[in-house]
């Protein structure tokens, strides 16, 4: 079946591409961004209310940031908000805060190579699917 001169499984392909590069894209903000907060925190020793640190304090001021700390969206409480709008780890979470993003941060470069071998690789199954369906003799 053809959609728009696409076959089913053409669409499936760059489906599946589109898939691979918001993962990758998600990867890449919850590395940097959401990474960065952990890291400038733990570095901080932040983790109760009374050594709780502003975003300005730990220098991650950005809309970003804060958008990576509105209501319910760090992972399962690990990141706190103080009563004066300052913020904190969870101290039984430090430790698997630790290990998820303070090993290294994910480069711009690394996403643009990721996001152009997803779309070679992409390509390349489009073009060669009709190809391999007609010698498996499914097209």
């Amino acid at each position: 079946m053809k959609i728009l001169g696409i076959s089913s499984a053409e669409t499936l392909i760059w489906c599946g591409a589109v898939a691979a590069a918001l993962a990758s894209v998600f990867a890449f903000y919850s590395k940097n961004v959401v990474g960065k907060i952990v890291r400038a925190l733990l570095k901080a020793n932040a983790l109760d209310a009374d050594s709780a640190k502003t975003l300005k304090q730990l220098d991650c001021d950005s809309t970003l940031c804060r958008f990576a700390l509105r209501s319910g969206s760090m992972e399962q409480g690990a990141v706190l908000s103080a009563s004066d709008g300052s913020y904190y780890i969870s101290k039984d979470k430090a430790e698997k805060m630790q290990a998820k993003y303070c090993k290294s941060e994910a480069s711009a470069l690394t996403l643009v190579v990721v996001l152009a071998i997803v779309a070679v690789a992409a390509a390349l199954l489009a073009a060669a699917y009709p190809t391999v369906a007609r010698l498996l003799g499914i097209a």
